[in-house]
Parts: structure tokens; C-alpha cells; sequence
């Protein structure tokens, strides 16, 4: 059963890095979508080129988060938690919600 933890470890920081914080809030509260615009990025510069000052912040509080929340539910195993923060960081290039 220890095996599983791993396991569910990569798949929760993966959905977590997947997460396109600069796209929801510029669709959900701006109508438009930063990834026509600036460079096509969706991180916090291209936000705040696109979107002002606000709307970077809080893509900056989302992404964050996404960096911190999985690192911090996996904490209780010592050995998955250091992993499970550098996949967020490096799996946030493959996001699923993004493709297609």
C-alpha cells in the first residue's frame, strides 16, 4: 500500500501544476484570453502586460499555491514531498488543462 503514495503524490502536484491560473483569471474576469496576447505565456508577466498590476497578483498568489499546497499535503512523507516540489515546477511545462 506505501507504493501508492508516490504514486497519488505525482498525480495530485501534476493536476496542481496543470492548473492555468493566468488563463482562468483572463477569461473568467477579463474575457480574454492572455495567450493571444504579449508573448502567448500564461504566467504572471504576460498577465501583468496583458492584464494590470491586479490580475498578476493574483496569478501570482495561484501559482504560488500550486507550488506550495502539494509539497505541504505530502509533508507527512518525508521522502515524497521534495519530489512532488520539483515535479510542479517541471511538469507545469505539460499541462493537461492547456493541450489541445
Amino acid at each position: 500500500m506505501n507504493y501508492l503514495i508516490p504514486v497519488l503524490a505525482f498525480l495530485v502536484s501534476y493536476l496542481f501544476a496543470s492548473f492555468p491560473s493566468g488563463v482562468v483569471i483572463g477569461k473568467v474576469f477579463y474575457g480574454k484570453d492572455v495567450r493571444q496576447f504579449g508573448s502567448g505565456g500564461t504566467g504572471m508577466t504576460n498577465v501583468y502586460r496583458t492584464l494590470g498590476i491586479k490580475a498578476a497578483l493574483a496569478v501570482f498568489v495561484l501559482d504560488l499555491s500550486k507550488g506550495i499546497l502539494p509539497v505541504l499535503l505530502t509533508y507527512q512523507a518525508a521522502f515524497v514531498w521534495t519530489s512532488v516540489g520539483v515535479e510542479v515546477l517541471f511538469l507545469g511545462q505539460f499541462a493537461i488543462f492547456l493541450s489541445g
